[in-house]
């Protein structure tokens, strides 16, 4: 399989035409949804405590432990490995990059899609 066509230039990544497959990936699970659009209403690092207080208040249903092991063996490293977060396993934030273009237009009509409502 091949690797994500992203491309960090900074502080934005920018994805390359080809990339509507990673787009897909990144927003086909509803919990990495959540997060995008968590991360999305923030301008500067996030606490990773905090990302799971949201995550538990929005989702209402599982154990904050759950939330945490789901996002530190599956979500945060996706994230990073595609360029969307700087985060290193064992540090308590994240480092969220500007989204680029075409995630953001195709999370938008998610949020529309989700109901979700975002924080301004």
């Amino acid at each position: 399989m091949s690797k994500p066509q992203s491309r960090n230039t900074g502080n934005c990544v920018t994805m390359e035409r080809s990339s509507l497959t990673e787009i897909f990936r990144l927003l086909g699970d509803d919990r990495r949804r959540r997060i995008l659009h968590a991360i999305r209403a923030r301008s500067g690092p996030i606490q990773i405590g905090a990302l799971v207080a949201e995550l538990v208040e929005s989702e209402g249903v599982e154990s904050r432990d759950r939330i945490e092991l789901s996002l530190y063996h599956n979500h945060l490293p996706r994230l990073s490995d595609s360029g969307i977060i700087e985060y290193t396993f064992g540090e308590d934030h994240i480092v969220i990059h500007e989204l680029p273009e075409p995630l953001v237009s195709h999370l938008l009509l998610a949020e529309e899609v989700d109901g979700v409502r975002q924080r301004r």
